[in-house]
Formats: structure tokens, C-alpha cells, sequence
């Protein structure tokens, strides 16, 4: 089995959130990418955001960054981390951040991109499928959860 780590980027701005149709895969996602070798997983997270939507975004961690030193470098903690099973030879090992965005105005990367979409809580939580891609229940779970993230003061 062939495992390859990835970042997930769940997007919010005023009560919505950013998911993506990779062209590669055919369903909404939240933006992410590979993390490239010798790469930190928020690194990756800030790039692949940047290269796909030219947002710039901020990284919230689920807890507060406390007890470094000059020794130790604090990295910011995924919100969860999941296995997705790609084919029958390959898994994604996924590290999934909550962000923040500070404006709608994305630019569609039409190279990795079909689609891109601001959607409402009810929009994805509702929907199994928009515009003819689907929306798992993973990817509208977490959506939910970033919402709500969000609405409770950060």
C-alpha cells in the first residue's frame, strides 16, 4: 500500500465555506495538496491555498500553542487527521486545518480546478451532490464543524 501525506483546508469567511471540485477526483473538497518532501504540513496548507485560489488564509489550531522554548518550534495541530483510501494501492494520510479567510474573491486555478464555490451551512449540509459533483458526508461533517469553529468566537 502506497500512502502519500495531505492537507485539507476548510475555509471560512462570514458564516460560509470554501470548497473546491479537483478535476482530478470529480467531487467537492476542500482545498489542499500533497505535502511536498521536507514540507511542513501548514506550509503546505498556506501554498497549495494560495497556488489554487490566491487567497491568503490564516491557520486556527483546535488548542493554544503554549510551553515551547527557544529549543522547539511549535507546529500548528490539524484539527483531525484521516486515512482516505484513494484505489485499492494507494491512501491519503490527511491532516485537515480550519482557516480563515479575509475576502470572497478567490481565482480559480482552471489547471487543477472544475469548479469553486462559497457554500452556506444548509447548502452543504443539505446537499449530497451540487452542480452534478457529489459532497461526501465527510467533507460536509467537517465543513460543519469548521462553521461552527468559527461562530463560537474566533
Amino acid at each position: 500500500m502506497k500512502r502519500r501525506c495531505v492537507v485539507g483546508a476548510y475555509i471560512v469567511k462570514d458564516n460560509r465555506i470554501l470548497l473546491i471540485v479537483n478535476n482530478r477526483f470529480k467531487r467537492w473538497v476542500p482545498v489542499g495538496g500533497m505535502v511536498d518532501q521536507d514540507e511542513l504540513p501548514e506550509k503546505t496548507v498556506l501554498r497549495e491555498v494560495k497556488e489554487e485560489t490566491n487567497l491568503d488564509v490564516t491557520i486556527y489550531p483546535p488548542v493554544e500553542m503554549k510551553g515551547y522554548d527557544a529549543h522547539v518550534t511549535p507546529l500548528y495541530t490539524p484539527f483531525r487527521m484521516q486515512l482516505i483510501k484513494v484505489s485499492e494501492e494507494q491512501e491519503y494520510i490527511d491532516f485537515v486545518y480550519f482557516c480563515k479567510a479575509d475576502t470572497f474573491e478567490v481565482k480559480m486555478d482552471e489547471t487543477e480546478l472544475d469548479d469553486i464555490r462559497w457554500f452556506t451551512e444548509d447548502e452543504v449540509k443539505c446537499s449530497e451532490e451540487f452542480n452534478g459533483y457529489p459532497i461526501f458526508p465527510h467533507v460536509r461533517y467537517l465543513s460543519k464543524q469548521a462553521l461552527d469553529f468559527f461562530k463560537n468566537g474566533k
